[in-house]
Formats: structure tokens, C-alpha cells, sequence
């Protein structure tokens, strides 16, 4: 019965999209950003894009110039050695429990820390094709860390 319920209803969507080639429709989060505060959000979001975009370049510039480590056992081990000179965390983790005790030991040893906001960019951006956890630069080379706030 609810197979046939199903099919009814697709077919009348088919018929009402016809002679359309493309149907979106639009979601709640959707209006409700383009109604309240879409230009503020806007502003914040650039302003965090710019952000990491340019943790994003260190990384880049430290790995190609100098020496980084890369994954949560290995940042670990240079932040308890006190070798690591940034820690960069990615925001998506799953479960955060893998990487919650790296801005604890970071501010212990007074280690710069910087939290980013996707493991793949990380990943990539220290030039691996897998995503990443956490990213330790142990010798910044060419990568200016004081740029970083």
C-alpha cells in the first residue's frame, strides 16, 4: 500500500516539474539566512575564511621549507618533547575525544595552537591525500607562525 502511495506521489511531482529542467527547493536554514542577518553572517564568514586561509598557507609553506608531523600520535610526541613550535587541530573530528588533550599540553608547554576547520584541507594542504587529525611544525623554514594570531 505505501509503495503505491509513493509511486502516486512521484508521479505527481514528475508531471508538476515537467517542463522544468531544474527543481531546488528551497530549504528552511535557507530562508531563514536570507531573511535575518544574511549580510552580517556574510562578514563573520569571510573574516574566518581569510583566517584559514592563511593556516592553511603556513602549513603549506612548512611542509614544502621546513619539517612537520602529521597525525595525533605523532603531534603528541613532539608537543610532550617540547619540538613543536604550532599545533594545528582540525574542528571536524569524530569523536572529539581523539584530539581534546592537544590544546591542554600545547598551553602547558607554550606551544602555539591553532584550530582549523576541516581535516581534508589539512590534510591536503600538508601534502598527503588523506585526511588529517592534527599537524605539528617542528621547523617552520620559510613559514612566517607569527602571522598567525
Amino acid at each position: 500500500m505505501t509503495e503505491l502511495i509513493l509511486h502516486q506521489e512521484k508521479e505527481r511531482t514528475r508531471s508538476r516539474f515537467r517542463g522544468r529542467k531544474f527543481y531546488k527547493p528551497k530549504s528552511h536554514l535557507n530562508y531563514t539566512n536570507e531573511r535575518f542577518g544574511a549580510r552580517r553572517n556574510s562578514r563573520l564568514e569571510l573574516k574566518y575564511k581569510e583566517k584559514m586561509v592563511s593556516v592553511y598557507d603556513v602549513i603549506e609553506k612548512a611542509a614544502k621549507t621546513g619539517k612537520v608531523d602529521k597525525g595525533v600520535n605523532e603531534v603528541t610526541k613532539a608537543v610532550e618533547r617540547g619540538i613543536a613550535k604550532l599545533v594545528v587541530v582540525a574542528s571536524d573530528i569524530d569523536p572529539k575525544e581523539i584530539t581534546q588533550h592537544l590544546p591542554i599540553l600545547a598551553k602547558e608547554k607554550g606551544i602555539k595552537f591553532v584550530e582549523a576547520d576541516s581535516k581534508e584541507k589539512l590534510g591536503i594542504s600538508v601534502g598527503i591525500n588523506r585526511p588529517t587529525a592534527a599537524i605539528a611544525v617542528v621547523k617552520e623554514g620559510e613559514a612566517k607562525l607569527d602571522s598567525l594570531n
